[in-house]
């Protein structure tokens, strides 16, 4: 890979013209991604796509004959064949040329290091046969947010349940069978888990009730907690004793809850009941006195 200027450039855009072509000449020269967010020290590995005239594509990031340039040379520097690394925060265009063909592709850098991982949406809800971008955003120590999603980036994805979705290089997850799973992001030293459920046709549970939604108790005492579902067509449904519900005491010193939402006060103490469903949560205060 050389070091181009644009004049140089500009002169092997017209190399060849009016030749006839033959089918190993490229018809076309793309850069993927070709919209790339980075922070200082973050590097991204792009492939530079030729097509041949007979439909023949190969990376040609290796090529002697790829010339590479930034608008904005500041901005990034390449770190390898194909590689780039953000250098100081500001906006940039890369433009490529291999074989008489032009390719760009714009960058822009955050002024900051990377600090931290974040998923948007913190959880993913699919029904079975649809497929969606992970959002994954990468918190700069400067305070903004840059999108990591592709595997360009080196963001690396694992889901440990592969019967429900399936999981790209380039963050696209799609849903394979109902139920639930754990997609794991990991970019250096940061990763994340954002939790998934794959549905079958509606309706869908939005939301937990809990009735009662706080509870009073003397030691000794029992109540029976109640679980209603709320679903995407207006129905309601009781989870109480339904074998998918879950039931969790913080703090079963003071108060057990078994697995079918009946709560027994133990000792004087406060204590959280978090029931699930799915990938719905409710939670009841319980507070207990002598």
């Amino acid at each position: 890979m050389r070091a181009g200027i644009w004049i140089c450039l500009l002169g092997l855009a017209g190399c060849g013209a009016g030749a006839p072509l033959s089918e190993d000449d490229v018809a076309s020269l793309r850069i993927l991604p070709d919209r790339i967010e980075l922070c200082r020290l973050l590097d991204a590995q792009l492939v530079f796509e030729a097509r041949t005239v007979t439909g023949a594509v190969s990376d040609v990031a290796q090529s002697p004959a790829l010339d590479i340039l930034a608008t904005d040379a500041e901005v990034i520097r390449l770190s390898g064949p194909g590689r780039i690394q953000g250098v100081v925060g500001g906006r940039t265009r890369l433009v490529a040329y291999f074989a008489g063909r032009q390719a760009t592709a714009d960058v822009a850098v955050a002024d900051g290091v990377l600090a931290g991982l974040i998923a948007e949406p913190e959880r993913i809800e699919l029904e079975i046969g649809r497929q969606r971008v992970v959002g994954l955003k990468g918190s700069v120590s400067d305070g903004s947010r840059i999108d990591v999603s592709s595997g360009a980036l080196g963001t690396r994805y694992r889901i440990d349940n592969p019967g429900v979705a399936a999981i790209t290089a380039d963050g696209w997850l799609f849903a394979l069978g109902e139920g639930t799973a754990l997609l794991r992001a990991t970019l250096g030293e940061y990763r994340i888990d954002i939790p998934v459920e794959v549905r079958g046709p509606g309706p869908h549970l939005v939301r937990l009730e809990l009735s009662p939604p706080s509870i009073s108790l003397r030691q000794g005492e029992e109540v029976q907690l109640s679980v209603s579902g709320l679903y995407d067509d207006g129905g309601r449904r009781d989870l109480t004793a339904d074998p998918a519900t879950t039931y969790l005491s913080s703090d079963r010193a003071v108060v057990e809850v078994n697995a079918t939402g009946r709560v027994t006060a133990r000792i004087k103490g406060e204590a959280v009941i978090t029931v699930g469903h799915g990938l719905q949560v409710a939670r009841a205060s319980v507070s207990v006195s002598e």
